[in-house]
């Protein structure tokens, strides 16, 4: 807590997407063993022989207090470096929160790179047909992007464009999140691939159309209504709704100029907010779809609406049960005062649960993952799943810990969930993500149960989840209508 009379810091209570990445770079640092990484000074000598331009340690301050300096993804690589984490694992992170936050991602030159040697060895791999990494492709399209504009206009563009699309069919998480920003990289010619792609294989490449959403010309957002006014079932059309919010909040002149394009998703979205048995997730899209286009709602809307209005208040995170504060007190005593002495981890294991944007929700989330000195806390997170009767908390549980990827929460949402059957469909369905991501031999039966009784959505993710988990064989004939791969609706985002 800050003295009183101090104004409270971003680092101490960081409630931006961007100053949530800020104090993360705090805290891994500031957790370091090494005393030179913790020491500001000692740091800065050691990132600044990857950057072109020098940090002092008063610079590194600011950068992370998330106050008079903002990172670029040449600070965050040479953070990286210095720190030893996974190529791009930072990176990833920080566009994924630059993407929430509504932001622009600047890429500039690194140091000590070839890269001109480099970006022709990659187009020469894959005009030999060669399969380059996510990572790679990324590059290959900011070198492409910033330093070759003709050739990202000729054949070597679309070379890159297909890669890209072919490798974002069969990747999920980080991997399709760095996919994701080469396709925005790429701008607008990527924009026609990304409809035929769709078009012609929605289960692998719908996903994709998320990067429409930073992508700012014409075609984009034509696209965008294409889709919105096609008939998709509602786990893809929450795909749509998060670029199209996107879209008007940057403009918001297009909801008077193109209201009758937005008119079937408006009312599909009305549809959806009252009908219980909707995926939970689509309709979460759809309350703040609504809310952003101001509908006016007729007599018979509003009381459908009080009829669920219990079930609308889960779906915006609306504490019945029990406070967040009883959660989160919970969660600090079980874990020997963890939240209350990590500045800031409060405040983002609650927005990691209770932020109401489902997509900046689950970017909460991811951050906690990076590093394992958060697992603890994970941990003891998810075994409060059934503690809280509220829906949409555990939903928030089970999602955490798939966004996070951790493996100790898992096993315990995985043990929750063989011991008790929850009564709520959304918990199911994210139960039945979550599981694809465990290790637990039980779960081919939990999942085999969630298959077998769920709903629509449900049955066709807890399917996929044994496909990818090796308990099932993969059928011939995929499942008529189904969502893509992650029921978030992104790797980011899921």
């Amino acid at each position: 807590m800050a003295p009183a009379g101090r104004p409270i810091t971003p680092l101490e209570q960081p409630r931006k997407p961007l100053d949530r990445f800020a104090w993360l770079i705090r805290a891994l640092r500031a957790s370091a063993e090494d005393p030179d990484i913790r020491s500001a000074e000692k740091f800065a000598l050691q990132l600044n022989g990857h950057l072109t331009r020098s940090l002092t340690s008063a610079s590194i301050n600011k950068l992370e207090r998330g106050t008079e300096m903002r990172f670029s993804v040449d600070k965050v690589r040479a953070y990286e470096r210095v720190l030893g984490l996974d190529y791009l694992s930072l990176v990833d992170l920080f566009i994924f929160s630059s993407r929430v936050a509504g932001g622009k991602v600047e890429w500039q030159r690194e140091t000590n790179a070839d890269l001109e040697v480099r970006f022709h060895d990659g187009l020469i791999a894959l005009g030999a047909g060669e399969t380059l990494p996510p990572s790679e492709l990324l590059a290959l399209a900011v070198m492409a992007n910033r330093d070759h504009p003709e050739a990202l206009r000729g054949r070597a563009g679309d070379h890159i464009a297909e890669a890209i699309l072919d490798s974002y069919g069969i990747s999920f998480e980080r991997d399709e999140r760095l996919l994701g920003e080469a396709l925005i990289q790429l701008g607008g010619r990527v924009v026609p691939l990304i409809r035929e792609r769709v078009t012609a294989s929605p289960i692998q490449y719908f996903n994709a159309i998320e990067s429409l959403a930073h992508i700012n010309t014409p075609a984009s957002w034509e696209t965008l209504l294409g889709f919105a006014n096609s008939d998709y079932d509602s786990i893809r059309t929450q795909t749509i709704v998060q670029p199209i919010r996107k879209w008007l909040t940057r403009r918001p002149e297009l909801m008077l100029n193109d209201h009758r394009s937005l008119a079937k998703l408006q009312a599909d979205a009305l549809a959806s907010v009252i009908d219980p048995n909707d995926a939970y997730t689509s309709r979460e899209e759809n309350l703040h779809l609504l809310r952003l286009l101001k509908t006016i709602k007729t007599n018979t809307q509003r009381h459908k609406e009080s009829e669920v209005r219990l079930d609308i208040e889960q779906l915006e995170m609306k504490e019945v049960a029990h406070t967040r504060n009883d959660l989160l007190t919970h969660i600090d005593s079980s874990t020997n005062n963890a939240l209350s002495r990590t500045p800031g981890l409060r405040a983002i294991v609650e927005d990691s649960l209770y932020v109401t944007d489902r997509v900046e929700r689950l970017s909460v989330g991811a951050l906690l993952g990076l590093t394992t000195a958060f697992e603890p806390v994970l941990r003891v997170t998810a075994k409060t799943l059934l503690q809280d009767p509220d829906a949409g908390v555990q939903r928030s549980i089970i999602r955490l810990m798939a966004k996070a990827g951790s493996a100790d929460g898992l096993r315990e949402i995985s043990n929750n969930m063989h011991r008790q059957r929850p009564k709520d469909e959304g918990v199911r369905l994210a139960a039945a993500w979550a599981l694809g991501m465990s290790d637990r031999l039980s779960d081919q039966e939990t999942l085999e149960t969630l298959r077998d009784s769920g709903a629509a959505t449900t049955r066709i993710v807890a399917e996929m989840s044994l496909r990818r988990r090796g308990f099932s064989r993969i059928s011939e004939e995929r499942p008529a209508g189904g969502p893509p791969y992650d029921p978030d609706g992104t790797a980011r985002q899921v």
